[in-house]
């Protein structure tokens, strides 16, 4: 059977639904026929409970808790408690939806998005549970119908250090006016390379990004929006930060 590593929060199926905690983490799946164990994979040992969605809670104080679905279809997961993160990991193509950001502790999401191909876009709003955050590398790379991101989504994330590689190969993703505090951005000197790198100017991301390359010190190339000539101020940004030597 395939498995899905990460966390999750839950409903669907003819299962009665759970009642929404505001400070859980939701995410819904779509587990196919064949393929009905999701591999929770925990960055950590944790303290939380997971809604599964099927009608089964469990507790987990460790990582990688499992649960087998016993029909196919789309499931609602909810994590409440505490956990510090997660990745898809070679589950990720089964990942449909983020519901509800909630607040479980999360201090990285180092490739917790990482080749998740149908995930479309994420939930504007209360994005408090990401604030403490401090490492995003490879957080939506190869997040190919990523269309959109909630505007500001890193803006109160003060200590991150890696933004490397965060959005490559994020194809159609229509950037909001604001994703970063810049201030943080020039207190920490975050590592930018690749963020927004594309495969192909024709599958350059659009909308206007802010003017990171004021703030953050770089001396050699670091391909941050390698060929991204769909950005609209493509021409304002510094040769450094989108081309190779």
């Amino acid at each position: 059977m395939n498995k899905i590593q990460w966390i999750k929060c839950g409903l669907l199926n003819g299962y009665k639904p759970f009642t929404i905690n505001p400070n859980a983490f939701i995410t819904t799946w779509n587990v196919p026929v064949g393929s009905l164990t999701l591999n929770s994979a925990l960055i950590t040992a944790n303290n939380c409970t997971i809604d599964w969605g099927d009608g089964t809670i469990s507790n987990y104080s460790k990582s990688n808790p499992t649960h087998t679905y016993a029909v196919a279809g789309q499931y609602k997961i909810s994590i409440t408690g505490q956990y510090s993160g997660f990745s898809a990991l070679s589950s990720a193509t089964k990942l449909i939806a983020v519901n509800q950001w909630g607040n479980v502790g999360f201090y990285s999401l180092t490739s917790a998005f990482r080749n998740c191909s149908n995930l479309i876009s994420l939930p504007d709003g209360n994005i408090t549970g990401v604030n403490n955050v401090n490492d995003a590398n490879c957080c939506f790379y190869g997040c190919t119908s990523l269309t959109s991101i909630p505007s500001g989504l890193f803006n109160n994330c003060i200590n991150v250090a890696y933004f490397n590689e965060c959005f490559v190969y994020c194809h159609k993703l229509i950037l909001p006016s604001i994703i970063f505090n810049l201030s943080a951005l020039q207190n920490k000197q975050p590592n930018m390379a690749e963020c927004f790198f594309s495969d192909s100017t024709a599958n350059s991301p659009t909308g206007t990004i802010q003017p990171i390359w004021d703030y953050i010190t770089i001396t050699s190339n670091n391909l941050c929006f390698g060929n991204c000539t769909g950005i609209a101020n493509y021409s304002s940004i510094p040769t450094l930060w989108k081309s190779i030597s």
